[in-house]
């Protein structure tokens, strides 16, 4: 699976996140950070108005430190496997 947004979907992530705008809350979860939104949105016009429309109002970011999730239960799994 690619990575980069085909032009429909940068599109329909717009167009959601346009109807939202001041009306919804929304709560986004990705790995990816931030910074890499750009390059993989793949038009920098899009990306702007996407970003734009989820960091204006009142928006927190949290970001993680350490180990992913993912890995983390996995971890945890392997322990009471073990029990």
């Amino acid at each position: 699976m690619s990575l980069y947004f085909v032009i429909s979907r940068r599109y329909d992530l717009m167009e959601i996140m346009d109807d939202r705008y001041g009306e919804s809350s929304s709560v986004i979860v990705s790995e990816l950070p931030v910074s890499e939104w750009y390059s993989v949105i793949g038009d920098s016009t899009v990306a702007a108005a996407i970003l734009d429309r989820i960091v204006h109002i009142g928006s927190s970011l949290i970001e993680s430190q350490g180990e992913k999730g993912r890995l983390f239960t996995r971890g945890l799994t392997e322990k009471f496997k073990k029990c």
